[in-house]
């Protein structure tokens, strides 16, 4: 995600935790490249069910990866198999909450700019 006005402000990285070696390839290409990052975002970081969560893709690793390239974490945004089964029957689905982290990675993002 490119975010650009009269120029380039700066990229944000949407990763899964399931990507380490992916992510560390990207950071390091923005870095190559001298292209400034705005931080990362963590799609589907978890999947609740009930009071449980669960790490589906392995636990979370952004953390440690923007620590590491000195870059902000925007958010951690779950996983919900409902949306995707509402998607296919043409019915949007957003579950009760799961707006608060994405609200709160958008808040981060402009943020940072």
């Amino acid at each position: 995600l490119a975010i650009v006005g009269d120029y380039l402000v700066g990229d944000v990285i949407v990763s899964q935790p399931a990507m380490v070696d992916s992510t560390r390839k990207m950071l390091n290409l923005h870095d190559y490249l001298e292209i400034p990052i705005l931080g990362i975002i963590e799609n589907m970081s978890w999947l609740k069910v009930g009071a449980i969560t669960y790490h589906p893709f392995g636990k979370s690793t952004v953390d440690e990866i923007a620590a590491e390239f000195g870059v902000p974490v925007l958010g951690k945004i779950p996983l919900d198999p409902k949306i995707a089964e509402g998607v296919q029957q043409g019915n949007p689905f957003l579950p009760e909450g799961f707006l608060e982290p994405i609200d709160n990675t958008v808040k981060a993002i402009i943020e940072t700019r």
